[in-house]
């Protein structure tokens, strides 16, 4: 899981995960084709119900968090990382996440709106904040 959210998924493989059998079945009752095919079917059976029950879905934040980083990439020549603060999440208009990132990189973001010139990216970390940006001002014309 992200700092940000995101959806959680827990994967359990079908070869690994073994199912007791609860009763005996007699070899002469049924085939051994069929009877590993029934224990296929209920083993996929189970994994398919579980799987569902433990994979919550996680919605994603309308907005960072507080004390988050983020600089304003319409103004290049003057961004630079800064803590996002309850005031400057106030005056941000929408935000869009982005949860495979943002200038080619995987940290996941919020591209937040303040004004028609003004829209500041958003990251969970001043790391992440300032790699985004330093990739940025790499590529830029």
């Amino acid at each position: 899981m992200t700092a940000f959210g995101g959806c959680v998924r827990l994967g359990i493989a079908a070869d690994r995960f073994f199912i007791a059998p609860t009763r005996r079945v007699s070899h002469s009752s049924i085939s051994r084709p069929a009877n590993q095919q029934a224990s296929n079917m209920l083993r996929r059976s189970v994994l398919l119900l579980a799987s569902s029950a433990l994979t919550p879905c996680i919605a994603t934040p309308a907005a960072p968090p507080a004390g988050s980083f983020g600089f304003d990439w319409l103004r290049p020549g003057t961004a630079r990382c800064s803590v996002i603060s309850e005031t400057a999440l106030k005056g941000f208009r929408s935000c869009e996440y982005h949860a495979d990132g943002t200038f080619g990189l995987r940290d996941p973001a919020f591209a937040c709106r303040r004004n028609e010139k003004s829209e500041y990216l958003v990251y969970a970390s001043k790391a992440a904040c300032v790699r985004n940006l330093e990739t940025m001002k790499a590529n830029a014309p």
